[in-house]
């Protein structure tokens, strides 16, 4: 696809995110953001969540507005509208935690292209000229009432990373066939608090005394972590209650343990074998479809079934499947899903 010039076309950005529902919304669209600014257009963010806006605001080359309305609802869809037609904008982007059927009836504007972020099936308006979903589960069969010409951007090859992250230091770099060094990380916000109950089961039932475990904890975390590390026994653990260079931290992991979402797509990226606990509800159908790729492995929760295979792992038994794990990881998921989504709402 020829990339044509945006200079000074405006996307406007309708994204959400916080403690009670994650922060990936927030990061995707922001990295679809980013290279619609490096390309050299406007991006305008509209939110109702005051921790968006504050993530949003982060960048000086962002505006953000807080909304006054009930998010994924009639009123929230008219509000984008008019802002939409106000300043003239090229896209209109949607990330949203939900969205009601009075929001598709109210959403679409003359003037701009309205693209969905939607992850999980839902009924559309025929206002709607393109769906991205960048994950494994995602079908077509999931958005039925759409348009004839609405675009279907699904799958892995759209799979949303920052730009800090895809510049990929120390790609490609071996991983030792025993996890020395154990990455846990379920989040912006883990809001089952699946890293607490994690440690806990390590730490009752896979000795380890060589492993160096680090804990990544989001800026929406509200757990029992690291306020009850004695729980945790004599694992060798260090808490890091936020950063902004996750690419360090993959790099250091020979293994990574973490949820079904955007965690598991950078770790893949990078080469890190991963293990996969869902980590909030909406996971599950995310989950499911990873079964089919021997990149991950999968468990349920982290009970005696993941405490046999991490004790093995760390004794050298799944040292073929770290190998094919670290290998297959990048072919999955290559860092061009946001040239990709750019492309596309560019042409």
């Amino acid at each position: 696809m020829i990339k044509k010039n945006i200079h000074g076309r405006l996307l406007l950005v309708r994204a959400d995110g916080g403690s009670s529902i994650g922060f990936g919304h927030i990061m995707r669209s922001m990295a679809i953001a980013e290279e619609w600014l490096l390309r050299g257009g406007r991006c305008l963010w509209l939110t109702t969540s005051p921790e968006a806006l504050k993530a949003a605001g982060s960048s000086r080359d962002v505006e953000s507005v807080l909304l006054a309305a009930p998010s994924g609802g009639q009123e929230d869809a008219a509000a984008t509208r008019r802002l939409a037609e106000a300043n003239d904008t090229a896209w209109v982007l949607a990330d949203l935690f939900t969205y009601s059927p009075a929001y598709f009836a109210s959403a679409g504007a003359r003037k701009a292209k309205w693209m969905i972020l939607a992850d999980e099936p839902v009924t559309l308006g025929e206002r709607i000229d393109a769906v991205l979903s960048p994950g494994p589960q995602a079908s077509p069969d999931f958005y039925p009432g759409r348009s004839g010409r609405c675009e279907l951007l699904l799958g892995l090859d759209y799979t949303l990373l920052r730009g800090e992250l895809r510049m990929r230091p120390q790609a490609g770099r071996e991983r030792p066939d025993r996890p020395g060094r154990i990455l846990i990380t379920f989040g912006g916000s883990d809001p089952l608090d699946v890293a607490w109950r994690t440690l806990v089961e390590i730490s009752r039932h896979v000795p380890s005394p060589h492993v160096r475990w680090r804990v990544i904890l989001g800026p929406g975390y509200r757990g029992r972590c690291p306020g009850d590390a004695e729980a945790f026994g004599d694992l060798q653990v260090e808490f890091v209650r936020y950063t902004s260079d996750m690419g360090h931290h993959y790099n250091w992991a020979d293994l990574i343990l973490c949820g079904a979402s955007t965690t598991l797509w950078e770790a893949f990226f990078f080469g890190a074998p991963a293990v996969v606990i869902p980590a909030a509800g909406n996971q599950g159908r995310v989950f499911e479809a990873l079964r089919q790729y021997p990149a991950a492995k999968c468990f349920s929760a982290p009970d005696a079934v993941f405490s046999d295979w991490l004790r093995g792992a760390i004794d050298g038994a799944e040292a073929g499947w770290m190998s094919m794990a670290s290998a297959s990881g990048p072919q999955l998921v290559d860092g061009q899903g946001v040239s990709r989504t750019v492309d596309f709402l560019s042409a």
